[in-house]
């Protein structure tokens, strides 16, 4: 086979590929739509505070937060009730952390996860 023949083929097979690369660009006439980027999902939100075994957050920090807050005047005080909304959640940590703060044995309360427990009086 000869140099020319060769070179013609080369040229020819550099063509077709030189083509076909250039039909695959996806130019701005392109009539397929594009694809929309779904950000990953965002992690959940915290509901209420976090146990965690043997740390004791200051109980000011669940003051006040009730299940049932109440309203009106207070007849003791003469002031309104300080109650905002809260949960059983926040009330059983409002109890552990007064507990350890109070509780003149406080080192043999067994040190459970509020979020466990249903009821703030059990």
């Amino acid at each position: 086979m000869s140099n020319f023949v060769r070179s013609c083929r080369f040229i020819s097979i550099y063509l077709a590929a030189a083509l076909l690369l250039s039909a695959c660009g996806g130019g701005s006439g392109s009539s397929e739509e594009p694809v929309a980027v779904v950000p990953p999902p965002t992690p959940p939100v915290a509901t209420g505070p976090v146990w965690t075994k043997d740390v004791f957050e200051p109980e000011a920090n669940f003051k006040d937060r009730c299940e049932a807050p109440r309203s009106g005047i207070n007849p003791a005080t003469g002031n309104a009730y300080p109650d905002i909304a809260g949960s059983t959640l926040y009330e059983n940590h409002w109890l552990r952390s007064w507990s350890n703060n109070t509780y003149l044995w406080y080192d043999e309360i067994e040190d459970v996860d509020p979020g466990t427990v249903s009821d703030r009086l059990e």
